[in-house]
C-alpha cells in the first residue's frame, strides 16, 4: 500500500526442485531485498500455489498475509517485516477448520484486525471473514458472507472497511443490492 515494496512468489535460487519461495523487493528495483519465506523448508509452508498463495500487504505496509499448503491443506501465515517473523495461523473454530479445505487469497481490513478470504468448502468457494488474534495465533468469529453455487474468490476492503469488492461467476440476473457486507 505505501508502494515502496512488492512481495513476488518466484522458484528463483530454490534448493529443491519445483517450490516457490516469496521474494521482498522495492518497488523502484528489479532486485530482490531478501527471501523472506522458503517454502519446503519453513515450517509449516510446504508449498506455495501462484494462483491462490498470492498474498497481500496490509494497509500500514508491516505485515503481508498469505497461505501455503502444509499437510494437505491450506494455511494462512503472517509475515511481519517490523520482526522478521512468520507466523501461521489456524481456525479456531473445529466447525470450520475441519470443513474448509483451503483458503485462498487472504486480504486485511483497513485497520489490520481481520481478514477477508476465500474458502474452499465441499468444492465451492465462497467469502469468509475471521478476526484475527496474534497473541494466540489463531482466526477467530470466523462469518460465512456468501454461500450459494457461484465462486466467489478475490475480496478486496475499501479503504474505510465498510464494503468487499470481489470477482464472481455471477450473471445478469444479479441482485447487486443484496450483496452489500
Amino acid at each position: 500500500p505505501d508502494g515502496k515494496h512488492i512481495v513476488y512468489i518466484s522458484d528463483k535460487s530454490s534448493t529443491l526442485s519445483g517450490t516457490d519461495n516469496f521474494w521482498l523487493a522495492s518497488a523502484d528495483s528489479v532486485h530482490a531485498i531478501k527471501k523472506i519465506v522458503e517454502t519446503g523448508r519453513s515450517v509449516g509452508a510446504e508449498a506455495a500455489r501462484q494462483l491462490s498463495s498470492a498474498g497481500a500487504f496490509s494497509f500500514d505496509s508491516r505485515r503481508f498475509v498469505y497461505t501455503v499448503q502444509s499437510q494437505g491443506r491450506r494455511v494462512v501465515r503472517i509475515y511481519s517485516f517490523a520482526d522478521s517473523k512468520d507466523e501461521a495461523f489456524s481456525i479456531e473454530d473445529e466447525t470450520f477448520r475441519d470443513s474448509l479445505f483451503g483458503i485462498e487469497n487472504p486480504r486485511f481490513s483497513p485497520d489490520g484486525t481481520r481478514l477477508v478470504f476465500t474458502g474452499v468448502k465441499e468444492g465451492q468457494r465462497d467469502l469468509y471473514i475471521a478476526t484475527i488474534d496474534s497473541l494466540r495465533g489463531l482466526l477467530m468469529q470466523i462469518e460465512q458472507l456468501t454461500n450459494d453455487f457461484y465462486s466467489d474468490i478475490h475480496p478486496s476492503w475499501s479503504p474505510d472497511g465498510k464494503c468487499i469488492a470481489f470477482s464472481s461467476d455471477r450473471g445478469t440476473e444479479t441482485d447487486f443490492s443484496r450483496m452489500i457486507y
